[in-house]
């Protein structure tokens, strides 16, 4: 719930980031320039590595959290 508001701004401005260059594309003003199939892969996998991650980072903490509750 607290971060309806901030989504909402970071999708809209990516919404009126992403309107500018694709409208210059269409009318010819701007190339379009292909990329690299291994660009795309790579920030896949990227991204699966910092999900990952993040999520051992959080069951260690949790971990953490409960194990602590135990001796107390």
């Amino acid at each position: 719930m607290i971060f309806t508001i901030p989504i909402i701004i970071v999708r809209a401005y990516g919404v009126s980031d992403a309107y500018s260059p694709a409208k210059m594309m269409n009318e010819g003003q701007s190339p379009f320039v292909p990329h690299r199939t291994t660009h795309g892969i790579a920030v896949i996998v990227i991204g699966i590595v910092v999900v990952i991650i993040s999520i051992i980072a959080i069951a260690v903490a949790m971990a953490a959290i409960i194990s602590s509750s135990y001796y107390c």
